[in-house]
This record gives structure tokens, sequence and C-alpha cells, in this order.
């Protein structure tokens, strides 16, 4: 068994969409392990804690697909497409920011809420 190491470059991570024609990542056997030890944030990791709606417009307007960084594929040596694949988490560490967010008239409820909404929050281990 091996370990694959998968930087994020813009050549591994599209922001907001999975691209079913992008070459795998990696092309691993079965049972080995993939970490992704730098995996970028939001909008091509430009995102940074504590941004104002105003200095995000511009990264929204850039990645108008989204903000979330889809890194991938990663290839399974002889899978064959209706196999099942089962991935299992080992370790997972986070970020220690996040937001909550919602700009106008977009989202589930787009002409809900007269305001836009930003929270910034903390994790801790």
């Amino acid at each position: 068994m091996s370990t694959h190491v998968v930087e994020s470059t813009t050549a591994t991570i599209r922001s907001g969409y999975l691209d079913p024609t992008a070459g795998p990542v990696a092309t691993i056997d079965s049972g080995d392990t993939v970490s992704y030890p730098d995996t970028w944030t939001h909008w091509g990791n430009e995102a940074t804690y504590g941004m104002t709606f105003s200095e995000r417009e511009p990264l929204r307007h850039r990645y108008p697909n989204g903000p979330y960084s889809m890194m991938g594929p990663v290839e399974v040596r002889d899978a064959q497409p209706g196999d099942a694949i089962e991935c299992e988490v080992v370790a997972l560490r986070t970020r220690d920011w996040g937001w909550n967010s919602f700009p106008l008239g977009v989202g589930a409820l787009p002409s809900d809420f007269a305001q836009p909404y930003l929270y910034y929050f903390r994790f801790d281990e």
C-alpha cells in the first residue's frame, strides 16, 4: 500500500464544480491512502477571515460556479463503472475559521431577506 500526496493547485482544484472530463489528480491501487495536506479554501484560496461583502463580491463573480474547492478526481486502478468504492476518512484537520453567509437574490430563499447575511466564526480542536 502506498500514500499519494495531492497538493492544491489550479490543476487539481476547480472552484464550485466537478468536471467529469478532468484527468485524475492521482491514480491509486485499492487500499492506498491519499493525503490532501493543504486543501484550499473558498474561491481559489483567495477568501480570508473577516472579508466584508464588498471585498467578497469580486471573488464571487470571478468564480461564478461557487466558492467550494472541488479536488480530484482520484482514479482507482482496475475499478470499473458500476463498482462500489469504499473510502475511509482517516484524519480531518479543519482551518481555524469559517463563515455562514448569503448575498441578496441567491440561495434557497432569494426573495425572503432584505439584507445580506455574513457571519464569521472560529474553530478550535
